[in-house]
């Protein structure tokens, strides 16, 4: 709500969110994360749809795992 009336003066007016490619397929004991994931992507497509008519562009990029000591 707050970016919105900026993202209306700007050129090139852009949402991306950052999800994961678990909001597709999923990992066992990660159901918490997967579910919070899995909501972005609901969330994105409706807020595209909201602001669409102003120019206003929504994605999300879902990146694969990446390797750690975690």
């Amino acid at each position: 709500q707050k970016a919105l009336p900026l993202l209306r003066r700007s050129d090139s007016p852009t949402i991306i969110n950052i999800g994961s490619v678990v909001a597709h397929s999923g990992y066992a004991f990660q159901a918490a994360y997967t579910a919070s994931k899995h909501a972005l992507i609901g969330f994105t497509k409706a807020l595209a749809k909201e602001v669409c008519h102003e120019g206003i562009r929504v994605h999300m990029i879902s990146p694969g795992s990446v390797y750690t000591d975690m």
